[in-house]
């Protein structure tokens, strides 16, 4: 009953913003973004973008302060929509404002690593540790990366970092399996998230106890990756009945139906309600074009994968999936 309030309040400001500039018209910058502020709190991100970026038009990009304003909501409407490289885009123009911003230090590394382009993650992750190096997730994002580029030392070395800023025993034992991936012991990996998740509220998933990680989604990773498909569906399958509304987990399921070339109609759907909660995510949308090629339906497939290669050009595993589908043919 509170949100349904709050939205009604959030649509009565979006008409006066309307009304007052129609009778008292203001600075073309200040009235656009106001409305695009409404639009960003009604979560009506596609119609906040063009309202930022006419107040940016408005005063010529001369105004700092709009400027750092208006990047900081751009960046953050991207992101909700899961178009990590403007995202990216946007943080990198305000942390040119804005260089002490941690959250947005570490969210740009983030859009990065999910873009392929892992040496500008290391740089912003990096950046955001030497302003506040007890921040935990990011030690293991760091470490993850490094690990990409088969930098392992370096990796595990960030994981001891890791360890100087846990909060209780289960942070421990996740920093324990991530070192067991590294050094290639996967199946004592699976293991030990094994032994993680079963410390969780009841259910396969995240928890109080590591707020800001996902060990279901590592533990299915690992399972796919040692080849265990069977558990890794039980792994996914689980938690997503516990968790429902995770529209990340039911993208993953979609996609481990699409590997295992089974419910593929129920694939389709959930990969369908992923793209709902951000239309622009490439990842989403490979998984939607990987679960259509599955179908038999290769030029619907073509047409999502080509739509996720021009949101996230680098991506390996989203070229793979487009060459595969050509080489089909």
């Amino acid at each position: 009953m509170r949100f349904l309030i709050r939205k009604i309040g959030l649509y009565i400001r979006l008409f006066r913003i309307h009304l007052v500039s129609f009778v008292f018209p203001a600075l073309e910058e200040t009235r656009y973004s106001k409305l695009g502020k409404t639009y960003f709190d009604l979560e009506m991100f596609k119609k906040a973008i063009p309202a930022f970026e006419k107040s940016e038009e408005s005063h010529d990009h001369l105004d700092l302060s709009f400027s750092r304003y208006n990047w900081y909501h751009l960046g953050f409407c991207y992101l909700n929509l899961g178009d990590f490289k403007n995202a990216a885009k946007y943080f990198e123009k305000y942390l040119k404002l804005r260089r002490d911003d941690t959250v947005v230090l570490g969210l740009t590394g983030w859009c990065y690593g999910l873009l392929d382009e892992f040496e500008l993650a290391l740089e912003h992750y990096g950046k955001a540790l030497k302003l506040e190096p007890d921040l935990f997730p990011l030690h293991l994002e760091y470490s993850t990366i490094l690990s990409l580029l088969n930098r392992k030392e370096e990796a595990l070395r960030q994981l001891r970092e890791a360890e100087l800023h846990i909060e209780n025993p289960v942070e421990k034992e996740f920093i324990d399996a991530l070192a067991l991936k590294i050094c290639g012991d996967l199946s004592g990996a699976i293991e030990k998230i094994k032994e993680v998740v079963t410390k969780s509220d009841g259910g396969l998933y995240h928890t109080d106890l590591l707020p800001d990680v996902d060990p279901v989604i590592a533990l299915a990773k690992l399972q796919r990756e040692i080849g265990d498909s069977e558990e890794c569906l039980s792994t996914l399958e689980y938690a997503y009945k516990e968790h429902p509304n995770d529209f990340f987990l039911g993208n993953e399921l979609a996609f481990e139906y699409a590997e295992q070339n089974i419910n593929l109609d129920r694939g389709l759907k959930l990969a369908e309600q992923a793209i709902n909660c951000q239309p622009d995510n490439s990842l989403f949308l490979d998984t939607k074009g990987w679960v259509l090629f599955k179908m038999g339906r290769k030029e619907d497939a073509v047409v999502h994968i080509q739509r996720a290669l021009s949101l996230n050009p680098q991506h390996t595993q989203v070229n793979k999936h487009l060459q595969t589908i050509k080489e089909s043919s």
